[in-house]
């Protein structure tokens, strides 16, 4: 069966914010994760992912031990698909769409 369009690009969203997850694994907790990230590594520094989904927003971010430790990665679902990633604060400015980072 061929994939349609919009299984394509969900998919390339899905990538792209695991991407940015991936970086923010490397950077961000504390100790930060060296090598290979794996199940235990996560668990052992205490980290989740806190997702916020309200309409066509979803917003996610790292946590450890209860404490918020990344910049939101906001992705906005719209019919117009030309979104851009933006990071604010400490992270520097990059375009790649449909994310969009803020730290709120």
């Amino acid at each position: 069966m061929k994939e349609g369009i919009l299984s394509k690009r969900v998919k390339a969203l899905h990538k792209e914010r695991n991407e940015i997850i991936e970086e923010f694994l490397r950077i961000y907790p504390d100790p930060v994760i060296t090598g290979e990230i794996t199940e235990g590594k996560i668990i052992w520094r205490g980290l989740r992912l806190a997702v916020r989904r309200n309409n066509h927003i979803e917003q996610c971010w790292l946590e450890q031990r209860g404490k918020k430790i990344s910049p939101t990665i906001t992705t906005k679902i719209t019919s117009f698909p030309f979104n851009l990633l933006r990071r604010k604060g400490d992270m520097q400015e990059k375009e790649i769409h449909p994310i969009e980072l803020s730290n709120g």
